[in-house]
């Protein structure tokens, strides 16, 4: 079996903004001097146990202030087997009001296509191209990335402050139906939210009046990733390959699980973004669209035993991909070898090569 991680990161401290952390304590702890004395605290003074949330929070920091993306990478290459192939999704955050970036987007793209070039990559990275409409050529850098530097797809992130239906997207996304390219967008509550004005323009939201009693950017911008959205984006592309990550995300799932769905009273805003996900693949209308479950895999106990069970559905079953969120997820208990070593006794090896092989490839256009 070959398995493919469709969801991955390997940005560093380098191409974040300087808020992206926030001030004070986190900001320190990017000097490596400074983490290296508070992490063998941690480690060797402190009557913490292993995998702590402090212990997992200075993990965490400890990759992403790597120097490099390839260092980055190695660690999460050590976790599979030697022929594991890996979907890495940078991330561009420059206009999404969190401070200055060092290294710009460019730079990011740039040492991704080098990476790929070295012969002991060849095959086994399939980087994407991060696109935010507000930035001015968006299109000729993903040309350019696609048909001359190795890209595979394309990464958006609306949290970080506009729509997915945003029409600055419609080349991007013709580009994308004319040359069979996957997209992949986050789509869970939370994660990278816009820290810069919210506009007018978020008051439109398709689906849901705004809010009046959460006017903090971390819950306005679930209006931009809110599932629904991608409707819009299929009107106008019906064939435009989509992958909605996290499959809603872990706060989503637990909602699912314990809060009743009245069909009487409640509104497409009340629903589950896993029920919106899971509702508009059964429905057959999007027949390009797919999920995946990283980071809500791992931090949900139950959510393998869910998963076993959407996996019997015929119309889900060909839609949902493995992906771990990496580095992302190291602030979890579980630890990435321990992630698909557990999910395929859960699942069985039939179901586990149909998320990590078959409909990877299929999502990704290998024959």
């Amino acid at each position: 079996m070959e398995i493919y991680n469709c969801h991955i990161h390997t940005f560093t401290t380098d191409h974040v903004p300087d808020k992206f952390i926030g001030y004070g304590v986190d900001n320190l702890l990017r000097i490596a001097p400074i983490r290296g004395i508070v992490s063998f605290i941690l480690k060797n003074v402190l009557p913490f146990s292993d995998r702590d949330l402090l212990d997992r929070y200075m993990r965490f920091l400890e990759i992403a202030s790597k120097s490099n993306q390839k260092k980055v990478l190695k660690v999460v290459m050590g976790y599979y087997p030697e022929d594991t192939k890996f979907v890495i999704l940078p991330m561009d955050m420059e206009h999404a009001g969190m401070g200055h970036v060092s290294h710009k987007i460019d730079e990011q793209h740039d040492e991704l296509a080098c990476l790929c070039k070295k012969p002991k990559y060849q095959g086994k990275l399939f980087p994407f191209v991060a696109v935010d409409p507000r930035r001015d050529g968006i299109l000729e850098m993903t040309i350019n990335l696609i048909e001359n530097e190795g890209f595979r797809g394309i990464k958006i992130y609306p949290a970080l402050g506009y729509f997915p239906q945003d029409p600055r997207l419609d080349p991007v996304y013709e580009y994308a139906v004319a040359n069979n390219l996957p997209v992949m967008t986050h789509c869970s509550r939370g994660g990278v939210y816009t820290k810069g004005s919210i506009n007018e323009e978020i008051k439109k939201h398709p689906h849901a009046p705004l809010n009046p009693g959460r006017f903090k950017n971390k819950y306005l911008t679930d209006y931009f990733s809110d599932p629904f959205n991608y409707k819009k984006v299929f009107e106008k592309f019906p064939d435009l390959k989509i992958c909605l990550a996290h499959f809603g995300g872990d706060e989503e799932w637990e909602k699912y699980l314990d809060e009743p769905w009245d069909p009487d009273t409640s509104t497409d805003w009340d629903m589950s973004w896993l029920s919106k996900i899971r509702d508009m693949i059964k429905s057959g209308d999007y027949p390009n669209l797919y999920t995946d479950i990283s980071y809500t895999i791992l931090s949900m106990d139950d959510s393998m035993h869910i998963l076993n069970i959407f996996m019997e559905d015929p119309d889900l079953a060909p839609k949902i991909m493995f992906g771990t969120d990496f580095y992302m997820v190291e602030r979890e208990k579980m630890k990435e070898r321990r992630l698909p070593m557990k999910l395929r006794s859960v699942i069985g090896e039939e179901k586990f090569k149909k998320i990590a092989e078959i409909n990877p490839k299929r999502y990704l256009n290998i024959p």
